[in-house]
């Protein structure tokens, strides 16, 4: 099993999954046994971005992330008013 944390890109050429952005989910962190078991698991913890967004490597990046390193934060996801 590894430990995947799956995000948005920053500029898309079509259309953006995360516009507007309200009601979204901008990172999520899934252990899974392969890139397309985790892509799966973010489908189910998804919010009007759509499934299609954590599917479709054209919207979102999904990498492998390790325990190992120093501390600090791995996914800080913030999204105030403005």
């Amino acid at each position: 099993m590894h430990l995947f944390i799956l995000k948005p890109h920053d500029n898309f050429l079509v259309t953006d999954p995360w516009d507007p952005r309200y009601d979204k989910v901008y990172a999520q962190i899934v252990r899974a046994a392969n890139e397309s078991l985790a892509r799966e698991m973010a489908t189910l913890n998804c919010g009007d971005e759509g499934a299609n967004a954590w599917l479709d490597s054209e919207f979102s990046s999904c990498d492998i992330i390790s325990a190992e390193g120093e501390a600090g934060f791995i996914v800080r996801d913030y999204c105030g008013v403005s």
